[in-house]
């Protein structure tokens, strides 16, 4: 087997080569939704975190109340920046 054999050609659409492929310039609203969406997120891990640390330590659903609130206030200051800047 050559070298040339051992390499994979991508199907390009023509006027655009690979390098424009990998650089798609992405919208302001698409950035705005992943961030939001990150903090939603992480909003919910913190509450199973909290959950299992209920759990673990036996102590009701403090932890879980506790953690939640502070993811869901981080999301919420996320998107807060997200507004003032955007």
């Amino acid at each position: 087997m050559t070298s040339e054999g051992s390499r994979i050609f991508l199907a390009v659409p023509s006027g655009m080569d690979q390098h424009s492929l990998d650089r798609r310039p992405q919208s302001p609203d698409t950035e705005q939704t992943m961030a939001v969406s990150y903090g939603v997120i992480g909003a919910l891990l913190f509450g199973i975190v909290g959950y299992a640390l209920d759990r673990w330590l036996h102590t009701g659903p403090w932890l879980f109340v506790i953690c939640l609130l502070v993811g869901v206030s981080i999301a919420l200051f996320g998107v807060r920046s997200l507004i003032r800047n955007g």
